[in-house]
Parts: C-alpha cells; structure tokens; sequence
C-alpha cells in the first residue's frame, strides 16, 4: 500500500473519531497534516501553520 493510501485510511479513522468529539477536520487541516506525514514541511512548521490558520 503506498503511502497517500495509507494516510487516507487512517484519516477516515481520524475523522470517525473527531466527529464523535464534535471536531471536524476542513480539507485545509487534512493537506496540512499530508504534509507533515509525508515529510513536506516539518513539525516545526506544521505547527506554526497550525497555528496561523484562520
């Protein structure tokens, strides 16, 4: 399984178990943390756009 398709089933994980807490994910914060996972930007920088986000 390559890797884009192993972080998209663990996403509908993620999101089953955001949505059970009343948290939703937006496409923005699912292709920041893609990034992240796939070793695009760094923690660090994840971060600081976590951050900034609107």
């Amino acid at each position: 399984m390559k890797m884009r398709e192993r972080f998209e089933e663990n996403m509908r994980h993620v999101r089953g178990t955001q949505e059970l807490e009343g948290i939703y994910l937006t496409e923005a914060d699912e292709e920041l943390l893609w990034q992240w996972a796939s070793g695009q930007i760094t923690e660090e920088e994840y971060n600081k756009k976590a951050i900034e986000k609107p």
